[in-house]
């Protein structure tokens, strides 16, 4: 799975289509944190997977991390590293009913995690 700087999980929202604004705003961002970086702190490709890291625009002029043209968030019910309270969590955007999940890469066991500052390879 992926952990921010801070170690603690990432999810992405279950939203079809395309995520070029922000889904989650409001009441729903002061419990699902968006992962907010600038453009050069983020490789553009994950090691080991096909996953394509970017970064789209989050009101403020800040950068949100987006893994595969999802947008990623953590969850404040997390308490500690390596928390996954938020997986299944079931919300409802505007009349549709959505789950967030954990980030997990392809190829990577848990509980290994990808750092979001580059790095030549997954840590633990």
């Amino acid at each position: 799975m992926i952990a921010d700087s801070r170690g603690m999980t990432v999810y992405f929202l279950s939203a079809r289509g395309g995520h070029k604004a922000p889904t989650c705003t409001g009441r729903c961002s002061a419990i699902w944190h968006p992962v907010l970086v600038q453009q050069g702190d983020v490789a553009p490709t994950v090691p080991g997977t096909s996953l394509k890291a970017g970064v789209l625009p989050w009101p403020g002029g800040h950068g949100q991390l987006a893994l595969s043209g999802r947008r990623l968030y953590t969850f404040t019910g997390d308490s500690v590293p390596g928390d996954v309270k938020g997986e299944g969590f079931i919300t409802n955007q505007g009349g549709t009913t959505l789950t967030w999940h954990v980030v997990v890469l392809p190829g990577i066991p848990p509980p290994r995690t990808f750092p979001l500052n580059p790095s030549p390879s997954p840590t633990r």
